[in-house]
């Protein structure tokens, strides 16, 4: 039988969640989507090239008036720094700076999420 509700229960913490709310005020201002972009991989053969990403995010700002937030580990700065240059368009980079589980509450919170 199928369970009420399939979808997988939260680990997430009120606190995670607060996390967050918090982080987020950081966000450029804007009333578009909220859009999260993780452009690390574990094999750089799995990513897709910086520019890429760039090119979404401006694209996304410019055309959704869309909200863009990086994210990545502290192993990852350097690619989404290059991302961050490229694109043109203000965003805010939170590669390093969160564990999973903020990783986790930040996700909850976007409207979309591009990744590898």
């Amino acid at each position: 039988p199928v369970p009420a509700d399939p979808r997988p229960a939260s680990p997430l913490s009120d606190d995670d969640r607060e996390h967050a709310r918090l982080v987020l005020r950081f966000l450029p201002a804007g009333d578009g989507p909220l859009v999260g972009l993780h452009a690390g991989a574990s094999s750089p053969a799995r990513r897709w090239p910086p520019s890429r990403f760039a090119e979404v995010a401006a694209r996304l700002h410019r055309n959704h008036n869309a909200r863009v937030v990086l994210t990545g580990s502290a192993a990852e700065r350097e690619i989404t720094a290059e991302v961050a240059a490229r694109a043109g368009v203000p965003l805010l980079d939170l590669a390093g700076q969160t564990n999973l589980y903020a990783f986790a509450g930040l996700i909850a919170t976007f409207d979309l999420l591009v990744t590898n």
